[in-house]
């Protein structure tokens, strides 16, 4: 496993310069497709003929090595010069050490905090407690995937905005963001809310002990979509050492209130710890990107989201209420999540999507059009 390391930060260092490039399909490719496809693949087959826990291992590893090789490749379609032997080398050590010592910190403490639930449940609570939670946990965290989707787009546009003194373009574009993260994030949490225990049967009816962590944590990142942008923007406006404090303040609030309220309150405890530091945490954030840059994510018609998740959980209240013998089944479920979107698909066309978001995310679809058609090359630049 330790050969799969520096093979590993050498293909994290291609898929995040593909991102800096603005070609995110190539970061895609690379992360989502090749290295976990080739992984599961060259597992199954090495399984299959009988190399144990040996096969497995080096599936890992060769999915690395094979995710290195396609980065390779699309780097050299993207960037060619990069492989040229001719092209002389710029060095800026200083400036890039100095930006990115932080960012080691800041990405180490952001492991240690989405786990520390976890590891204070184990020191302090039973382990059946730790795999209880366990399901609530991992099902609340991909409500984090439509978020991290955006930034993955946004925080270059931060870069490029702010280079070239376009404050009120990069003003639209976040409160944009923010609303379409947090539009979409909402319905999900909701669902998990209500069909907390129907979902958490999945695992076992054990598991459906952990309901309450889910609906707080679900609750957490649905806050989170609504407040969580302001550490990219503090980042990619340069600021990486403040980011560094940021996530200082974040790990110690969230030790300190696992400590707090885990002996207490229990898996209950852990999941309110987890989803009041990042709160908390979004709010100190987004209130140095006011000082800093006086901008602002929030807009008054932030509020659609909430009246139709209203009406939308008012159709699946009254669905529960007719068909109360069959609550907790699967097709319950099925119908009652279906019966959520469309109230709320339907709402939300009802309310209406400003003129000014139509352009904004025409615009956002034209550049991921332009970058996935080849994006722009180390000669050009992100294109303005």
């Amino acid at each position: 496993m330790a050969v799969a390391l520096p093979l590993y930060a050498l293909t994290m260092i291609l898929a995040f310069s593909f991102q800096g490039l603005q070609v995110i399909k190539y970061r895609v490719y690379v992360n989502q497709f090749v290295e976990p496809g080739s992984r599961v693949l060259l597992a199954v087959l090495f399984l299959a003929l009988g190399g144990g826990l040996i096969g497995a291992l080096s599936a890992y590893v060769m999915g690395v090595l094979l995710a290195l090789a396609a980065g390779l490749l699309l780097m050299r379609r993207t960037c060619p010069e990069v492989f040229h032997a001719g092209v002389p080398a710029v060095y800026e050590r200083k400036k890039l050490f100095s930006f990115s010592w932080p960012l080691l910190f800041s990405f180490l403490m952001g492991y240690l905090i989405v786990w520390n639930d976890t590891l204070f449940l184990g020191v302090l609570r039973s382990p059946r407690e730790v795999g209880v939670y366990g399901a609530a946990q991992r099902t609340a965290l991909l409500l984090t995937f439509i978020l991290g989707a955006l930034v993955a787009i946004f925080g270059p546009l931060v870069a490029d905005f702010l280079s070239r003194d376009k404050k009120e373009d990069l003003s639209r574009h976040f409160k944009t963001v923010v609303y379409w993260a947090f539009s979409l994030t909402l319905p999900l949490a909701a669902l998990l809310v209500i069909f907390a225990r129907p979902v958490l049967r999945f695992f076992g009816e054990a598991f459906t002990a952990a309901a309450g962590p889910l609906i707080v944590l679900a609750g957490g990142w649905a806050a989170h979509a609504l407040l969580g942008l302001g550490g990219t923007v503090i980042t990619m406006s340069g600021r990486s050492k403040l980011q560094l404090l940021n996530n200082i303040f974040l790990l110690a609030v969230n030790v300190a209130l696992h400590l707090l309220l885990i002996p207490r309150y229990g898996i209950l405890g852990a999941a309110a710890a987890t989803a009041g530091s990042v709160v908390l945490y979004d709010i100190l954030t987004l209130a140095e990107v006011r000082f800093l840059l006086g901008l602002s994510p929030f807009r008054p018609d932030l509020l659609k989201p909430l009246a139709a998740v209203g009406l939308a959980v008012g159709g699946s209240l009254a669905l529960g209420s007719i068909f109360r013998a069959g609550r907790g089944s699967l097709l319950y479920l099925a119908a009652g999540s279906g019966l959520f979107l469309l109230v709320y698909g339907a709402a939300m066309l009802g309310l209406g999507i400003r003129d000014e978001d139509r352009t904004v995310l025409g615009k956002i679809l034209s550049k991921l059009k332009s970058w996935g058609q080849g994006g722009p090359t180390c000669a050009s630049g992100p294109e303005g």
